[in-house]
């Protein structure tokens, strides 16, 4: 049996082992969504399943997704509609299908960035309504992050990065803003920042490891996988050879097939970095078979590429030659889908761009109109504040006209009543001395 034909049987017995050991899991999970009492519990099941088979069959995932969708839509649960539409975007991204990715992500970018969504069914305290869409919210601007780095727009994919940690932030969500970490790490290793990468690696890694929610316990191979790299490549080999089988461990153990792959890969590598061609072509050839499982192309490529590689190393033509050109076709027609999703992928990204600027318009014309309407009031205002005034300005000058009037009126008749009572008294006196003069007359006559 040649070489090659040695690690095909090597792919397949891989693949039958791992099915084997994760099938006691499935069925229970199967279990469970055939004895839900009702939709909701159906749905949770559903969800389960979905989990269970992302980083392994990606295609499962999707069919267990769009049954979750069903029922959400179904009883107008607005948040758990976003979040399984969220998932599905992430979902077609790690299959590489990112215009699929990028329209699922905006539809549950809409309903999540809607404050009314918290209103629908789902929740009875107001305030945790509040909590869970925010959290929603930064998960999809994580995952749109992981989109755009896939899709080599690294200026975009930190900004949706930073943008999901203030979100995180705001209700102290730590185990998120520790797997955003986790990516940051990943992507500053990608573009050569090994320090931006070793300190984001420090951050993610106490949440993590210490997690007991089961999203969390799933990617903390990844931790060891990304520190592994790490320390490749600052020469520490002990150190990085120790990671890559924790990753790879842990990976085995909670069913995280997409970083095990990775792992394998990246293990592959360092063996044949330190002349360990058995190893390297172990560890190779169960990259492969990891990739080709969950139908990761790209990986499948890098790896044949790898094996290739080191198979030639070992002057073992045949096999080296049949893998070049296993890559080679590979290569070919992952580029013909790769050019068809990026250019579909920028297409709905142009389009929403064009909507975001029109919404944008919208926005300030209708700052304007409000600025203009408020300018309007205040006006209208000021005039009817002047008229008022001006109203009050005129009765209070009549009023004192008419005051003026009356005081003078008065002093009139003031003076009038003075000059009376003038005459009066000396009427009276005239009569006094009058009545006076008489009394001695009248004596004399008598």
């Amino acid at each position: 049996m040649t070489n090659f034909a040695k690690l095909l049987l090597l792919f397949s017995c891989f693949i039958f082992n791992k099915a084997q050991a994760q099938q006691g899991r499935l069925d229970s999970l199967h279990q469970l969504a055939q004895r839900a009492m009702d939709d909701s519990a159906r749905m949770q099941a559903y969800n389960l399943l979905s989990f269970f088979y992302v980083e392994s069959n990606r295609d499962s995932t999707l069919l267990y997704l769009d049954k979750s969708l069903q029922i959400a839509r179904k009883l107008k649960m607005k948040l758990a509609e976003s979040t399984f539409l969220d998932f599905r975007g992430y979902t077609y991204m790690l299959k590489g299908n990112y215009p699929k990715s990028l329209e699922s992500s905006l539809q549950a970018l809409k309903i999540a960035e809607d404050p009314a969504s918290e209103k629908a069914p789902g929740f009875s305290d107001p305030q945790n309504r509040r909590v869970t869409r925010l959290r929603i919210l930064s998960n999809i601007h994580y995952n749109m992050g992981l989109l755009f780095g896939a899709t080599g727009n690294t200026e975009k994919e930190i900004a949706n990065y930073r943008q999901a940690t203030t979100i995180a932030a705001s209700i102290a969500d730590e185990n998120k803003q520790a797997e955003i970490n986790l990516s940051l790490g990943e992507t500053y290793l990608s573009v050569g920042k090994k320090d931006s990468a070793l300190l984001s690696i420090k951050k993610a890694m106490d949440a993590l490891l210490n997690a007991t929610i089961p999203t969390l316990i799933k990617y903390q191979g990844n931790v060891f996988c990304t520190l592994a790299k790490i320390y490749q490549q600052q020469g520490k080999i002990d150190s990085s050879n120790i990671y890559f089988h924790r990753a790879i461990k842990h990976d085995l153990t909670t069913n995280n097939l997409a970083n095990l792959a990775d792992a394998y890969l990246a293990l592959a590598g360092l063996k044949n970095q330190l002349q360990q061609q058995d190893s390297a072509l172990e560890y190779g050839a169960k990259a492969a078979a990891t990739f080709k499982s969950i139908g990761t192309g790209k990986g499948v490529y890098a790896s044949y590429n790898l094996l290739a590689k080191v198979y030639n190393i070992e002057h073992k033509t045949d096999s080296a030659f049949a893998f070049s050109r296993l890559a080679n076709a590979l290569r070919d027609s992952l580029d013909i889908v790769e050019r068809k999703n990026i250019n579909e992928f920028q297409n709905i990204g142009f389009d929403e761009q064009l909507r975001l600027q029109y919404l944008e318009k919208e926005k300030i014309q209708a700052q304007g109109r409000i600025r203009t309407y408020s300018l309007i009031a205040g006006l209208a205002v000021v005039l009817l504040i002047a008229f008022i005034l001006l109203h009050n300005n005129r009765q209070k000058k009549s009023a004192n006209k008419a005051l003026k009037k009356t005081l003078a009126d008065l002093k009139s008749t003031q003076s009038q009543l003075i000059q009376s009572e003038k005459m009066a008294s000396l009427g009276e006196l005239t009569a006094g001395i009058a009545h006076e003069i008489q009394n001695p007359l009248n004596f004399v006559n008598n």
